[in-house]
């Protein structure tokens, strides 16, 4: 026992000292404890995903963020911006005025254009409508409302002399005449009977109309009416009447 003691204190003195001493016999070799302390691997802050490798020099594509929220209700999320005009407030229209009933008895006014002239204003073309009746007795016509003007229809009977009350001014009344403001009266001179020439016929029992104004012929007689305002004539070789 003594002998072993004496031989590993030797064995000490030597390794202070810088020699390494030879291994004992039947003694196993002493391993030397260093001084420098471990460091281990840092712990990765992500845990690896199970059958992942953490160690791959790819990066992984992060997954895109939803523009917008998905509804509670689980329907589709919309990206698509507001249309402003679905987001205003519907303003009130004002509802659409019906449009007259059509005539049973109205003729196509197309077949009726003017081709007269206004005497007392130059000698220019007269715009709108012209007709007769059958015998030729009565010519008519109406205009439309222009720069302003409202429009009107005039009649004048071949009896004018007769059958218009005459003003005695040396002005001598040759129509009648109906505005589209519903107002009627005498008019001097005529219209709608210059220059010479063919005008079409509106047929007995047969209706023609332009803006509010709506004229007929019946038993050879013919009759204006301004709708909805009421005013009307009634013209014929026999009598001229009107209404306001």
């Amino acid at each position: 026992m003594k002998k072993l003691t004496l031989l590993v204190a030797a064995a000490i003195v030597l390794t202070i000292s810088g020699c390494s001493a030879p291994p004992l016999s039947g003694t196993a070799p002493v391993a030397l404890v260093s001084a420098r302390p471990s460091v281990s691997a840092p712990a990765s802050a992500t845990p690896a995903t199970p059958g992942t490798s953490t160690n791959s020099a790819t990066p992984t594509a992060a997954a895109p963020t939803p523009s917008a929220a998905a509804p509670a209700d689980g329907g589709a999320v919309s990206n698509t911006t507001p249309d402003p005009q679905r987001v205003q407030p519907v303003q009130p229209t004002q509802p659409a005025q019906p449009s007259p009933a059509p005539d049973p008895n109205g003729v196509d006014p197309a077949g009726y254009a003017s081709h007269a002239i206004d005497p007392g204003n130059g000698g220019v073309a007269l715009p709108g409508l012209e007709f007769m009746t059958a015998d030729g007795n009565v010519i008519c016509g109406i205009k439309p409302t222009t720069d302003g003007a409202p429009g009107f229809a005039t009649c004048t009977p071949s009896t004018w002399r007769t059958v218009i009350p005459q003003n005695g001014n040396g002005m001598p009344e040759h129509a009648v005449i109906l505005f589209t403001s519903n107002a009627a009266g005498w008019l001097f001179p005529d219209l709608y009977s210059q220059p010479a020439r063919t005008i079409p016929v509106l047929p007995e029992g047969k209706s023609i109309r332009l803006e509010s104004i709506t004229c007929s012929v019946s038993g050879g007689a013919v009759t204006c009416v301004n709708a909805p305002g009421g005013a009307d004539f009634v013209v014929s070789t026999a009598a001229v009447t009107y209404h306001n």
